[in-house]
């Protein structure tokens, strides 16, 4: 769900899509240049992206280390082969969006430039302005925010993909990003066809797939994707959810801070071994990592709070500590659950294990019970907390009431989907700028990376052991670009044995104690958590 609170105009008398636009589906006129237009979450995506420093920018980035060390030179062919191939498997990503100018604010094109296999100078020209081998001197951290520098509008005109690659100064690695727009795709599009291209990065270093320009070029547009609403059927009811408890906790307001907004990152990486006692005591009472992970975020941002307004006003912090022991709910705004299931199974078999563009998902709050927040942790007459995490008041207290929200939001219909694209399509249509919101935690979780089989053969568990594997990926950085927002934007997975919890925010609205603040106690929480008597 997009979060946003928009400055909105008077929509027009007449501001109904007119048959003569572009269509839903890519369509041409001269056999070279496939169209369509830009719909619902889409189109909303893409307004909201226009008017801000980009926020919602999808970046994935990798750690790789070649077992045969190469020299730039010698690396870029084998990079650049397997960009190309990309390109053919996911034609999407080369999709390039402009305005449409059909008196209607904020309407957008894509458009596909047709290769065929006699004439490949439209790749070669496409790789050349989408391909950028980063000269900066950066080791993996600092790789993360040079990288997230990197975003665009959707009047830029730039294409759907980008490809970034510098030297980690470290080790003898390649950081490399694969970055794109919110509008093009969600998290569930985007990262299969990241993995797809470390798979076409492997085959051209070891030889073992065609060249780029052996492959059938101009059949890929088979694969270009409609407006997702032309492959989710309309059907089923909308799915009443219960009503939020009458009494919510309220965050207090987050002043903006002047200066350009910039993304800013945490992380709480825990050791294989603590990754494994989290895991394990998920199984043993019966929850799943996110439904933990939630819980975890809704403790850490109370207390955090606390913290806080206690430094900064006595007036602020005794009314958070009256609304602490009397709310009945707190919210989390930005649940996501993934519709990729409905997507009609011929175009499923279609795009196979490539995935498909399109912002597929659908957002939706929760409102989690107080008092067992409560019980988890206690405000001691001295303003201290007191935390109890045990089986009854975490696992089976907290955890389960995040567990069964969570459950009941994900409850959807394919129609559901449907009215939220013509919401979209209608609030696109009125946007004049956006501010993005709301404040507090959006959590996502990416999940089990092995279990999602993503970037499977490249971890170094598994790369190290099997002699014709390449290269190894050591780390990953998973997330979106946070600029002008007060939200802590949160991504989560478990790569390689090891659970990694990312937290983004804007510099605009955090400044540095609140960020360390948030990120200290969210690690001490899991620390706490990950204690013997916690766990068990």
């Amino acid at each position: 769900m997009a979060l946003v609170q928009q400055v909105y105009s008077r929509p027009s008398v007449s501001n109904q899509i007119t048959p003569s636009l572009p269509s839903l589906h890519f369509t041409t006129t001269d056999g070279v240049h496939y169209v369509r237009r830009l719909h619902g979450r889409e189109r909303l995506s893409a307004a909201q992206m226009q008017h801000c420093a980009g926020y919602g920018q999808i970046i994935a980035i990798g750690d790789l280390e070649l077992k045969a060390s190469l020299t730039k030179e010698e690396f870029e062919p084998y990079a650049r082969s397997a960009w190309m191939s990309l390109r053919h498997k996911t034609p999407w990503t080369a999709l390039r969006t402009a305005p449409l100018e059909c008196g209607e604010p904020n309407a957008y094109t894509f458009t596909y430039e047709k290769p065929t296999s006699g004439d490949l100078s439209l790749v070669k020209k496409w790789a050349d302005e989408t391909i950028f081998w980063r000269t900066e001197s950066v080791n993996f951290a600092e790789g993360q925010q040079v990288l997230k520098e990197t975003y665009w509008k959707p009047a830029d005109g730039r294409y759907g993909l980008e490809l970034h690659l510098v030297k980690n100064r470290e080790h003898d690695r390649w950081i490399i990003m694969i970055s794109g727009p919110h509008w093009l795709t969600d998290g569930r599009g985007m990262f299969p066809v990241i993995d797809q291209y470390y798979r076409c990065l492997q085959a051209a270093l070891d030889g073992s797939a065609p060249t780029w320009s052996a492959l059938p070029w101009g059949e890929e547009v088979t694969r270009l994707p409609p407006s997702a609403i032309e492959i989710i059927p309309n059907t089923g009811d909308v799915v009443a959810k219960p009503p939020p408890p009458s009494t919510l906790f309220t965050r207090p307001a987050v002043e903006r801070i002047p200066g350009r907004p910039e993304s800013i990152d945490a992380r709480v990486a825990l050791s294989k071994e603590q990754t494994k006692a989290f895991n394990f005591a998920c199984k043993r009472h019966r929850v799943t990592a996110t439904v933990a992970i939630n819980s975890i975020l809704i403790l850490a941002e109370l207390e955090s709070l606390l913290r806080l307004a206690k430094e900064k006003s006595p007036e602020q912090y005794a009314q958070l500590v009256s609304q602490y022991e009397s709310a009945e709910g707190f919210p989390l705004l930005g649940n996501i659950v993934a519709l990729r299931e409905f997507l009609s199974p011929y175009w499923a078999s279609l795009t196979g294990n490539t995935g498909t563009a399109g912002i597929v998902n659908l957002g939706f709050p929760t409102y989690h019970d107080m008092a067992a927040v409560r019980k988890c942790m206690q405000l001691g007459p001295d303003g201290t907390f007191i935390k109890n995490l045990g089986p009854q008041t975490f696992w089976k207290g907290l955890c389960a009431n995040t567990q069964k929200l969570l459950k009941e939001g994900a409850k959807a219909t394919p129609h559901m989907y449907h009215v939220s694209a013509n919401m979209g399509e209608d609030t696109a249509r009125t946007i004049l700028q956006a501010v993005i919101g709301p404040a507090g935690v959006v959590p996502s979780s990416l999940g089990n990376l092995e279990r999602l089989d993503w970037f499977t053969p490249f971890r170094p568990s598994v790369a190290w052991q099997t002699p014709n594997t390449a290269f190894a990926v050591h780390d990953w950085h998973f997330g979106v670009r946070v600029a002008d927002t007060p939200s802590y934007v949160v991504h989560s997975w478990d790569y390689d044995g090891e659970l990694t919890i990312n937290i983004q925010g804007a510099s605009n609205y955090h400044t540095e104690k609140s960020w360390n603040t948030f990120a200290s106690v969210l690690r001490d929480t899991i620390e706490q958590l990950l204690s013997v008597k916690a766990v068990l």
